[in-house]
C-alpha cells in the first residue's frame, strides 16, 4: 500500500491559479449584462423614472423609428441626387410559413404557393428602399390587399404617382 502524503492545510484548498509560479486571475466576481450596463449607466444620468415613463408611453417607440426610418431614406434618395419623396413605388406580396405558436386566427391558406401562414404586402420606391409595408393572412387575395395598402401609400406619400404592381393586383383597384 502506497503511503499517502500529508499536505499543509494552507495548500490544500488552492486553486491553480493561487499557486506559486501561476498568474494570478482576476479578483472581481462575473457580473450578468444588466448588472454591467446599470454600473455603466448609472441611474442618475436619467430622469425621474415617471418622467421617463411618461415620453415612452406618450411619443412610443414605433413613432420614432418611423422617423428615423423616414429621414434615413431622405437623405440616402438625397445622396443619390434624387428627390427626396419618391414619385414613383413598385408593389408586390410574399407568402411565409408560419410557426407552430403562431395563433390560428392569424394564419391563412395561400392557394397559389400552397403555403399555411401568413402574406406580407410591400411597397418600395425604385431605389428599394421600403415604403408601406402590410402583415395579412395568407388567404388574403393580393387584389384585396393592394386596396388598403394603396390608400395607406396615398395617406404617406402624397407625391407617389406611379405604382408597378404583379398580375396578383389584377382587377379593378379604384372606385
Amino acid at each position: 500500500m502506497a503511503a499517502h502524503r500529508r499536505v499543509p492545510a494552507r495548500q490544500r484548498h488552492r486553486r491553480p491559479w493561487q499557486s506559486p509560479g501561476h498568474l494570478a486571475a482576476p479578483r472581481h466576481r462575473r457580473r450578468d449584462p444588466l448588472q454591467q450596463l446599470r454600473l455603466a449607466c448609472p441611474a442618475r444620468d436619467f430622469p425621474p423614472q415617471p418622467t421617463a415613463s411618461y415620453y415612452f408611453l406618450d411619443l412610443g417607440p414605433r413613432r420614432h423609428l418611423t422617423r428615423l426610418h423616414d429621414r434615413l431614406r431622405e437623405q440616402i434618395r438625397l445622396a443619390e441626387g434624387r428627390n427626396a419623396t419618391p414619385t414613383a413605388a413598385i408593389m408586390d406580396s410574399h407568402s411565409v410559413r408560419a410557426a407552430e405558436i403562431v395563433a390560428k386566427s392569424s394564419c391563412g391558406y395561400d392557394a397559389g404557393t400552397k403555403i399555411i401562414g401568413r402574406k406580407r404586402h410591400i411597397v418600395v420606391d425604385s431605389t428599394g428602399l421600403l415604403l408601406i409595408i402590410m402583415v395579412t393572412t395568407g388567404s388574403v387575395q393580393d387584389r384585396d390587399a393592394a386596396r388598403a395598402v394603396l390608400c395607406a401609400l396615398r395617406t404617406c406619400f402624397t407625391g407617389v404617382l406611379k405604382v408597378w404592381a404583379d398580375a396578383g393586383c389584377a382587377g379593378q383597384l379604384v372606385d
